[in-house]
């Protein structure tokens, strides 16, 4: 029985020890400590979303008293402080300054806790890292998840999603970085509440203060820390179709008050288990012009749907937006990759019981989530430190994605 034992012990390490050496330094953590803090973001008020939009259309003259939450995750010196206006903070690290920043848009009825594990490690390589949750400014969406991708089927996304994500997100990254003060409406404890459109009567604070002792509320945790010429979209499933939708530097609705686009600054764009196919089997092209690492699962049911009239699996719509909506480069720097074995929820890491869409996946020959997510850190930060950061020893990991055990689909345009 021990020789039996040892005999297994033996089997099992040396099957560890062939997993460590299928992958890059890529899927292990980077150099930097990273820390997070949950944020709001508020919508902005000087946009109008306009008639294109059907019954979406709202001025956003009386909506900056609305937000959304997220996390930011953000490479930190490991050395908690207390401060008086949160309990604990952790200081921003400043070596690696400025950072470039991801902006990930979850799934359907997937908390962005899920990705935590993804967040954490892009940040440790010298990312600041945005995750934003549900949106619903006019309350149309009354299911409490992101805007609605079809809304009435008054316009294709391509014309009118920009309008109703990227504005706030970019702002916010502006604004932390620059300690621009966010108007809030006042804490008055009176029987009457005030007016939240009553601008006369909101205070100015800057976003995530922290000081020395915390009492300096006049500079942003993130002041200086975040690059904004090079910002990343990213998502899975419905927010990956944001991201996809979103990628192009040259998209002009909404214009930036002061003049500009929202988007010029986009540098490129990661998605997984993303296609564009409406319900009833129509497909939408992407305007992407940026790089792009578009990544699905081999056993991904919950993306199944229709094609036209025929009824196709979830990688193979996949891998049809990729082949027929998404724009070929000039430089060979859209890919897509198949992940053996993983599914729709693959890149998560538990199915949440309450809103489990698990259930429409394929179960069997799923990859374990930790090579899924192996697989995952190694191809997503690759593709970061070579197109982001000109790493020239990271392009390898996604060029010779053809010869990758665990990728059974490989493609380049």
């Amino acid at each position: 029985m021990r020789s039996k034992i040892i005999i297994f012990l033996s089997i099992a390490l040396g099957y560890l020890c062939c997993m460590s050496h299928a992958f890059s330094n890529y899927a292990e953590k980077g150099p930097y400590f990273v820390r997070g803090l949950n944020i709001t973001v508020p919508l902005r008020g000087d946009l109008i979303w306009g008639p294109v939009f059907g019954n979406y259309y709202w001025n956003r003259n009386t909506m900056d008293s609305m937000r959304f939450t997220g996390r930011i995750y953000y490479p930190a010196i490991d050395d908690v402080r207390t401060s008086d206006q949160y309990s604990i903070f952790f200081p921003a690290d400043t070596s690696g300054t400025p950072y470039p920043a991801v902006v990930f848009f979850h799934g359907a009825n997937v908390s962005i806790d899920q990705y935590a594990w993804l967040f954490e490690h892009i940040a440790s390589y010298g990312y600041i890292v945005l995750a934003v949750t549900e949106i619903m400014p006019t309350g149309g969406n009354l299911e409490g998840q992101f805007n609605n991708l079809f809304p009435q089927g008054t316009a294709t996304p391509s014309i009118w999603q920009t309008s109703m994500t990227v504005p706030e997100v970019i702002t916010y990254l502006e604004n932390i970085n620059a300690s621009v003060p966010d108007p809030l409406p006042p804490a008055v404890k009176t029987k009457t509440p005030p007016n939240p459109w009553d601008r006369s009567t909101y205070i100015s604070v800057v976003r995530n203060p922290r000081g020395p002792e915390g009492e300096d509320l006049n500079h942003s945790l993130f002041e200086g820390l975040v690059d904004t010429n090079k910002i990343i979209f990213a998502g899975h499933s419905m927010g990956g179709f944001i991201a996809l939708m979103c990628s192009n530097t040259t998209i002009q609705k909404p214009p930036r008050p002061a003049g500009g686009s929202f988007t010029n600054h986009v540098s490129g764009c990661f998605v997984y288990a993303v296609h564009t196919f409406g319900s009833g089997g129509t497909g939408y092209p992407s305007p992407i012009n940026v790089p792009l690492l578009m990544m699905g699962g081999e056993k991904d049911g919950v993306a199944a749907g229709k094609i036209g009239n025929e009824n196709k699996t979830g990688y193979e719509r996949i891998r049809y937006t990729f082949d027929n909506y998404v724009p070929p480069s000039s430089d060979n720097s859209r890919y897509m990759l198949g992940i053996k074995g993983a599914n729709h929820l693959s890149i998560a890491t538990k199915p949440d019981p309450m809103v489990d869409r698990s259930f429409l996946d394929e179960k069997d020959g799923i990859i374990s989530t930790y090579l899924a997510h192996q697989v995952m850190k190694e191809k997503i930060t690759a593709f970061l430190q070579y197109y982001i950061k000109g790493e020239t020893d990271a392009l390898p990991v996604l060029t010779n994605s053809a010869t990758d055990p665990f990728i059974f689909d490989y493609a380049v345009k």
